[in-house]
């Protein structure tokens, strides 16, 4: 990604009014993905913190994109999770 793109979603992401939506994870639709991806995964022999996975199925469920520098989740680790990274290497 060119370092112009970087700056203005770094720009972007900091000066705008940010909303953060408080979201439900217990007996909810992202934890049922979230099982569901555990086991995927185990499946194929791979591995993933819970924490990760957490946040993974709630992106997945709420057909969020999520920003991270995590090269397993970036490189399609977990099917149909939208990922991105904003940080310039």
């Amino acid at each position: 990604m060119p370092a112009s793109t970087t700056r203005k979603r770094r720009r972007a992401f900091s000066t705008s009014a940010v909303v953060v939506a408080e979201l439900s994870f217990g007996a909810s639709a992202s934890a049922h993905k979230f099982g569901a991806l555990k086991a995927s995964l185990r499946k194929r022999g791979l591995a993933k913190g819970d924490a990760d996975l957490q946040i993974a199925a709630t992106a997945i469920v709420e057909d969020a994109v999520l920003v991270t520098d995590d090269r397993a989740l970036l490189d399609g680790m977990i099917p149909d999770l939208k990922a991105d990274n904003w940080i310039e290497r």
